[in-house]
């Protein structure tokens, strides 16, 4: 019904889902900006080689994410391993802007 505010475990918060869209719109353009970087920074012959580590990157980082967040939640807490992680993202991001 509309109007009816749900409660239970199946209840979403209207700000929580709002920002996961969000989160996955900001997250639909990375790729092909990626592309684009290494289309403007790569000479062609070495385009797919710089595409081919790009794609590693994306498909070795949910392998080795997920199970030390998983380590970090068992050894710790989920807060703690939320901050690290995020430390670890804001530690990344120092030499990337400065490249």
């Amino acid at each position: 019904m509309p109007g009816v505010r749900q409660h239970g475990p199946d209840a979403v918060h209207p700000a929580i889902d709002r920002g996961a869209g969000c989160l996955g719109a900001g997250q639909a353009v990375v790729a092909p900006a990626s592309y684009r970087w290494i289309r403007y920074h790569f000479v062609e012959k070495e385009r797919g080689l710089a595409v081919g580590l790009y794609m590693t990157g994306t498909k070795i980082g949910p392998a080795v994410g997920a199970p030390l967040a998983a380590w970090l939640i068992g050894m710790y807490d989920w807060r703690v391993m939320f901050v690290l992680i995020g430390l670890g993202g804001l530690i990344w991001l120092v030499p990337g802007c400065c490249w």
